[in-house]
């Protein structure tokens, strides 16, 4: 099933061509469209289609290993904390993140892994403006009390 994907996806005469498909000359877009198709494997996963589950174990083992390191580095291994998910790669559901979480959970037992409904963004721009001094939650919960305030009068 997937090869077949690949072949429409690259528009390849044969899956063979693939290679040559993804490292054209300069100037291609190729990190665009090698990304593009991780929904595609996503379906075909869902599909039932055997090599797209694997993939994502894969992905979802090789992406718990980078977390978990950090984890480790950071001496949040017996530590409870919460770990967010964030990034289109978990629209492919439990089929990632099942061994993104079982690897993080052989280092960190105690972590509360979730998959995030907001946009990764988000979450660096929190961290700017702490870095800077700015608590981006509060203010917000502040002009949130002033607003109702402002209601109330």
């Amino acid at each position: 099933m997937l090869v077949g994907e690949l072949e429409r996806y690259f528009d390849l005469k044969a899956v063979n061509q693939v290679v040559r498909a993804i490292y054209k000359p300069a100037g291609n877009d190729s990190k665009s469209k090698i990304s593009g198709f991780a929904p595609v494997v996503a379906q075909s996963a869902t599909m039932g289609d055997a090599v797209s589950q694997e993939i994502l174990k894969c992905a979802g083992h090789q992406l718990g290993l980078s977390a978990a390191t950090v984890t480790s580095k950071l001496g949040l291994s017996d530590h409870e904390f919460e770990l967010a998910l964030v990034g289109g790669v978990y629209r492919a559901g439990e089929l990632i993140v099942t061994p993104v979480r079982d690897t993080i959970h052989q280092v960190a037992p105690r972590a509360r892994v979730f998959v995030s409904d907001r946009p990764p963004v988000l979450g660096a721009a929190r961290l700017a403006l702490r870095e800077i001094g700015r608590d981006v939650a509060l203010e917000i919960r502040s002009e949130k009390v002033q607003s109702i305030l402002g209601i109330m009068h």
